[in-house]
């Protein structure tokens, strides 16, 4: 049968498959009395699931990736429904992860509803299978603990998952930094459009490593959510920001980012004044071209293609950190943000509050002093550690 695109995931909507396949009479069914669920099928079970996901974009967007694939490998290749899959077919699916057959890929996007579209864009690399199998053993716990399944099969395999207080190593070095800020500095300006990329990549850089927001809050954001409050005859700024779930909370602004922000709309020539209006609805990132916020896939090829002209340059100067630049991302950026705030002595309370982090746990994965203290204690090295600084661009600004 065709690849299983979840394209109507109401809980009505149905994918009609035999009765062998549809998991009605799955091997690993529970006993009905025990059974928390409406659903009938392993279809239905799994938009059940799903649905738990959909005040959450990104992470629906991930499970139903994980889901399609699994039905539509289990359907397919194994002839099984997902609720008769044992260990042994787990298996067998981690090496079919590690090299999808051609049928199940396309190099192009299309959209669900497409011939075109395929669960996969190649093989997946070992932590990508990983994470595959965190979504699918996260699938099956929810069918278990609903009283869908009788056991999770997934918890059988040794996988091998990153601890939950590991250090993250994906941020922006104090080094790496002052050649982000000297690389933006010396962008052309030759002409309007040259002028508003620069501004665009100063501004850019300034929002996330400044407040630490993430993709989704900073493209689904105004510049009416920028609000100001005079304390001790001291401005603060804040941003008010929808995170994940639908949760609000307010990030925090520094005086510098507003400076940024005042260039950026002064150049982009289409605003009324140089500061944010309460409930102005004009987005923080514009598109290049045209109307509205950038998207998601714009963002990341404007970062990108700044990182790899900055690697560019490094690789033809022979420089030691050529290369490194290349994989940074905009969560690079955020984690930046984290381990430059902890370093500078916040408490790990206030950078998960910044950050929208619901376990604070998720935030210690930031503290880096400790090992910059014990490299500095072995090396004799006292310049050890990620540095120091604002953990912007500093310097990029025409005045600065």
């Amino acid at each position: 049968m065709p690849h299983v695109a979840i394209v109507q995931y109401s809980p009505g909507s149905s994918l009609q498959l035999p009765p062998e396949l549809d998991g009605s009479c799955g091997t690993n069914r529970a006993p009905e009395e025990h059974l928390q669920l409406s659903a009938r099928n392993d279809w239905e079970a799994v938009l059940g699931w799903l649905m738990k996901f959909k005040d959450s974009p990104n992470t629906f967007d991930y499970y139903r990736r994980e889901a399609e694939r699994l039905l539509s490998w289990s359907i397919n290749e194994r002839k099984k429904p997902v609720s008769s899959l044992t260990y042994e077919d787990l298996l067998l699916y981690r090496e079919f992860l590690a090299d999808p057959p051609k049928d199940y890929i396309s190099s192009r996007r299309f959209g669900r509803d497409n011939p075109g579209w395929r669960p996969f864009s190649g093989p997946l690399s070992k932590a990508a299978i990983s994470q595959a199998f965190a979504a699918v053993g996260a699938l099956f716990q929810h069918l278990v603990n609903a009283g869908y399944l009788y056991r999770n099969p997934v918890r059988l395999m040794r996988l091998k998952r990153p601890g939950r207080n590991q250090k993250t190593r994906r941020f922006l070095t104090d080094e790496m930094r002052q050649i982000v800020a000297e690389h933006i500095r010396e962008m052309p300006t030759d002409s309007r459009e040259r002028m508003a990329r620069r501004a665009r990549a100063i501004w850019i850089m300034s929002l996330f490593t400044r407040t630490g927001l993430r993709i989704s809050e900073a493209l689904g954001g105004s510049m009416g959510d920028f609000y100001c409050e005079l304390r001790e005859e001291r401005e603060q700024w804040w941003l008010d920001v929808t995170g994940k779930g639908g949760k609000r909370r307010q990030v925090a602004v520094p005086q510098d980012v507003i400076e940024e922000l005042r260039r950026y709309r002064v150049i982009s020539g289409d605003i009324t004044s140089a500061l944010p209006q309460r409930g102005e609805n004009a987005p923080l990132i514009s598109r290049m071209r045209g109307q509205g916020p950038m998207g998601r896939g714009g963002l990341h090829r404007f970062i990108k293609a700044l990182f790899v002209e900055i690697d560019g340059k490094l690789e033809a100067a022979g420089h030691p950190l050529a290369g490194q630049f290349t994989p940074v991302s905009t969560h690079w950026l955020r984690h930046t943000a984290a381990t430059e705030w902890l370093r500078r002595g916040a408490t790990i309370k206030d950078v998960q509050e910044q950050l929208g982090h619901g376990d604070i746990s998720t935030t210690g994965q930031y503290l880096h002093s400790e090992d910059d203290r014990r490299h500095a204690a072995i090396t004799g090295d006292q310049k050890a550690g990620n540095g120091s600084g604002n953990g912007g661009v500093g310097g990029a600004s025409e005045d600065r």
